[in-house]
């Protein structure tokens, strides 16, 4: 009874271990990526800015008191104004969401458990104890688990300070309780996730109508009643603060249909992914879909349709401009899981002497990727220093106070500056009149003018564009010669300057286009 006790408790242990392996190597490879204390985004210190408003009483405000319709992920904002007063700082919220990526690993292995036991025709046994036993399902969870937890792209949005790996958790626990068909819990997951990430509702409408025709089941709709009750409230919101449904985001980066687009989620997202830049990883891939399907399982299909479709929406809807990396490749994380998912399932396929090799050799693959991705994302902190952070000190001790501010990046300027300073987004993301004149920029600076802007901190390369209705005196200037935010690197320079005066020919011009 000793040596069963003995061996009952060693199996326990294993059991254990396997179970958080994938959330213990995404909690490895992310903490060196904790050393500073910068983000790789400017947008990360928005959010900030908006939880100081939380925490000081002025609601969603991001100049006090104005309701700006400037944020799109309204959960992450609550979540980290939950956070201590005292934890604001750029570790403590890298690591609240490497946290975040540590679950969405144990998510990822446990999804791919699932429908590995799914896809044998277990349905009875999913989520079950004596589904442990099973070694495909074991093995596919193993894998999918810990190559997403190695995944670049994934260790970046987790230490990005955004919302990345909040949206990619709930999309995956989502995507489990929606398949166990415990529709109540995802629910609740599918409103999470609109407030996550807006383009999160894409996936779960398709995953849920799929299963709808699949199975016939009506109460597989509630996951979609539920986020779009969760669209409903938000564009309420919306409406009373600025007059439309949507958050400035859509007005100002909303974008109609091009191939460009498409090709840049091919080469910017798809292609450096470790599944795809890989011949056999795809191969895995395809391997697990078509062995599905030839079952007539379709659950895992119908998650692929789901999450490929999605990420085709994105792509559609947003401007993508060709050598923009994680600013734009952002969007996609919360998806690009079914990638290491289906990888994962497709290599349980094989005979054991081949499906050991094949994981290790993404693993080893996805490893050397994370490497070079961990010294993009601390070239690019380095640039966010230098061009955000820096002149936004140097406004906070050179700018009188009462003094009107114009910015390009919005997120640094504010949170680092003291809030007797207005500031103003000139891209429009957290200003609602901007955002709508968009197309318009004569009306963009009519507004600067008529809200009295008396200094500005912007790109060099927008002098043109400013001074077509300011002559501008340079106080002090922020240089990055290798930018990384955009690929090949390039020189890039921030102005802060002080409005002269207003050109009296464009005064002339705003009168005439107000009346």
């Amino acid at each position: 009874m000793t040596g069963d006790a003995t061996r009952a408790a060693a199996a326990d242990t294993y059991t254990r271990v396997v179970a958080w392996l994938p959330a213990l190597i995404a909690l490895a490879l992310g903490l060196p990526r904790l050393a500073s204390d910068a983000f790789c985004l400017d947008d990360a210190y928005i959010h900030l800015a908006y939880v100081r408003s939380l925490k000081l009483g002025e609601g969603l405000s991001y100049n006090p008191y104005d309701w700006a319709a400037g944020v799109t992920s309204p959960l992450w904002v609550l979540l980290l104004a939950a956070w201590p007063a005292d934890a604001l700082g750029g570790v403590a919220i890298k690591l609240f969401g490497l946290a975040f990526h540590a679950l969405g690993a144990r998510a990822a292995q446990r999804l791919a458990g699932c429908l590995a036991a799914s896809e044998r025709g277990r349905d009875d046994e999913l989520g079950s104890p004596q589904a442990r036993g099973l070694a495909p399902r074991e093995f596919a969870g193993l894998g999918a688990g810990a190559l997403w937890a190695a995944t670049p792209l994934a260790l970046q949005g987790a230490t990005s300070g955004m919302e990345v790996s909040l949206a990619s958790w709930l999309a995956l626990e989502f995507s489990r309780a929606h398949l166990q068909r415990r529709y109540a819990l995802a629910a609740l997951l599918a409103a999470a996730g609109y407030c996550a990430r807006p383009e999160l509702s894409v996936y779960v409408a398709l995953l849920a109508l799929g299963t709808a025709a699949l199975e016939r089941r009506p109460r597989s709709l509630l996951p979609l009643l539920a986020a779009t009750g969760a669209a409903l409230a938000c564009a309420i919101y919306y409406y009373r603060v600025s007059g439309h449904p949507l958050p400035n985001t859509y007005y100002a980066k909303a974008h109609g249909f091009e191939l460009g687009q498409l090709r840049y989620l091919a080469a910017q997202v798809l292609a450096p992914q470790p599944v795809v830049c890989s011949v056999f990883g795809l191969g895995l891939a395809v391997l697990a879909l078509i062995r599905a399907w030839r079952r007539r399982r379709f659950d895992l299909p119908l998650v692929a349709f789901a999450a490929s479709a999605t990420l085709l929406a994105i792509a559609c809807s947003r401007a993508l401009y060709s050598g923009v990396t994680f600013a734009l490749s952002r969007y996609f994380v919360p998806l690009l899981w079914v990638l290491p998912l289906l990888a994962a399932l497709g290599a349980a396929e094989l005979p054991k002497r081949w499906a050991t090799p094949s994981a290790f050799a993404l693993a080893a693959l996805s490893a050397a990727l994370a490497l070079h991705g961990a010294a993009l994302q601390q070239r690019q902190e380095l640039g966010v220093l230098r061009l955000h952070v820096e002149p936004a000190r140097f406004v906070a001790a050179h700018v009188p106070a009462g003094s009107v501010l114009g910015v390009e990046g919005a997120g640094a300027l504010r949170l680092f500056t003291p809030r007797s300073l207005r500031v103003i987004d000139i891209v429009g993301l957290n200003d609602d009149r901007l955002a709508h004149a968009r197309g318009d920029p004569l009306a963009r600076l009519c507004y600067l003018r008529a809200q009295g802007m008396t200094h500005v901190a912007y790109p060099e390369a927008w002098l043109a564009f400013l001074a077509r209705g300011f002559e501008l005196r340079t106080l002090a200037s922020f240089r990055e010669p290798h930018y990384a935010q955009i690929d090949p690197p390039q020189d890039w320079t921030v102005l802060v300057a002080q409005v002269e005066r207003v050109k009296p020919d464009f005064a002339q011009r705003c009168e005439l286009r107000r009346r």
